[in-house]
């Protein structure tokens, strides 16, 4: 058992696709939002994203190939422990940070890092949370990266951003059912969203808190902010 494991309530995985200024300043925003200090698990070579949030992670999973032989120096010598797989695995060192989380417990998980970087890997995240909520209770999972936020939810969430800010909202089922909208340019009442239309791409946040609920499906709520 990890020392600091479910000090939190909440766990950040740091992943491995490309980042900038921009994506750092959205997990930093939304890490104040929520105000405590979450369970930090980095896969592979989203250390460096941890970093440039002065934090540490609590533990280090993947086959380490994008880590640094100094950066793991550093976090073995801070006693951080290190889960090593395998090259040759059959799933992600995304996949296997998600699911040691789910392990611990953790059901409030932000993923950043997850968004931007090669599209297989891109597409495999979010199929990846769209399986998990169908088959469970949480109602949202969030993904940072690539300048875009996405809230995969199946029942309710709140988009928190800039007025103006573009919002697409996408069924990951083949329908979202009962879709409501409160605080977006333009409105959905108990709407059906298909995932074969575009009735929900390119909507804007009027205020800078917005909220989403959905009766039935998988829905995904993507926020443009870079």
């Amino acid at each position: 058992m990890l020392q600091n494991e479910r000090e939190s309530y909440w766990a950040l995985l740091g992943l491995g696709a490309p980042y900038d200024s921009s994506d750092v300043e959205a997990v930093k925003a939304l890490l104040s939002e929520k105000g405590s200090s979450p369970f930090v698990i980095a896969a592979d070579g989203g250390c460096d994203l941890i970093a440039s949030l002065n934090l540490c992670p609590d533990v280090v999973i993947g086959d380490m190939d994008s880590i640094s032989d100094g950066k793991m120096e550093n976090l073995r010598k801070r006693d951080i422990p290190f889960i090593i797989h395998p090259k040759e695995k059959d799933k992600t060192d995304s996949q296997l940070a998600f699911e040691f989380a789910k392990n611990l417990g953790y059901d409030e998980m932000v993923l950043m890092g997850a968004l931007g970087g090669r599209l297989d890997h891109t597409i495999a995240n979010i199929s990846m949370i769209g399986a998990y909520l169908l088959e469970s209770e949480v109602d949202e999972v969030r993904l940072i990266g690539g300048g875009h936020e996405i809230i995969i939810l199946r029942s309710q969430a709140t988009v928190s951003g800039k007025s103006g800010e573009t919002v697409s909202l996408i069924p990951l089922t083949p329908t979202a059912e009962g879709v409501t909208i409160t605080g977006f340019h333009y409105p959905l009442d108990n709407a059906v969203l298909k995932w074969s239309e575009t009735l929900g791409i390119s909507n804007y946040l009027e205020k800078e808190i917005a909220t989403i609920r959905i009766r039935s499906g998988i829905l995904l709520a993507i926020r443009r902010y870079c």
